[in-house]
């Protein structure tokens, strides 16, 4: 059973943002919340617990963050099947977040994150 050691609350987007891998460029999947320490993937890649992956998370040009995309990475924490059968939700731990990383990452939350706390699933009840 996975255990929560998250200390910040993630923050779900207006957008699912694209993730490609650095390494191949290939489309990983799309962000389902963030935080500086992490994220949750929506993806159709096989990847397994432990599994090192080099995230290149494509940002939005119109929020002139000073670049296109945020490079990181992350450790795959824990894999589980959504809803939808195509698709798994993977929770990532980044690991050494720079400063201007951290600042990218709290500034896209600022502008289209969703400011309740319980995000766009809040909205179906």
């Amino acid at each position: 059973m996975f255990l929560n050691k998250r200390t910040q609350k993630r923050r779900s987007l207006y957008y699912y943002l694209p993730v490609v891998d650095q390494g191949t460029s290939a489309l990983l999947g799309r962000i389902g919340d963030i935080t500086s320490e992490g994220a949750l993937l929506l993806t159709h890649a096989e990847l397994a617990v432990g599994q090192q992956i080099d995230i290149a998370i494509s940002l939005p040009s119109d929020l002139k963050l000073g670049t296109k995309e945020l490079c990181l990475n992350a450790t795959v924490q824990w894999t589980s099947p959504d809803v939808n059968p195509d698709i798994t939700l993977v929770g990532c731990r980044f690991s050494e977040v720079s400063p201007k990383a951290q600042r990218i990452i709290a500034a896209l939350v600022d502008a289209i994150g969703f400011a309740g706390d319980n995000g766009p699933r809040a909205m179906e009840t």
